[in-house]
């Protein structure tokens, strides 16, 4: 009986137990009904670096690598961040307030 306990508690709180977590996207969401498009860059880093400065604010950022792994070339595609729709707002007026590239 106490094994089992220890399983399901275990199981609850996984490898990550006491770690900070912040929302995972449901995988069963319609990208393009519940999420928008905030960013879009042809430099895949810096992509990167807008979904980082998201999730220091808890709000889940997804980036889409649009571009070609045929031949993947600067300029040849697009790197997209999306947000919920419900943040985009929010997630925009961070990136105009926090978000310096030069």
């Amino acid at each position: 009986m106490t094994g089992r306990r220890q399983q399901a508690g275990r199981a609850d709180h996984g490898k990550y137990a006491g770690a900070f977590l912040l929302p995972t996207p449901n995988p069963h969401m319609n990208m393009t009904e519940n999420w928008e498009v905030i960013y879009a860059t042809p430099l895949p880093h810096r992509a990167e670096l807008v979904k980082a400065l998201l999730l220091e604010h808890e709000i889940a950022a997804v980036v889409i690598n649009k571009q070609s792994s045929s031949y993947p070339t600067y300029g040849l595609g697009q790197s997209e961040v999306h947000v919920p729709t419900q943040d985009a707002i929010l997630a925009k007026v961070i990136l105009e307030n926090e978000a310096t590239f030069s």
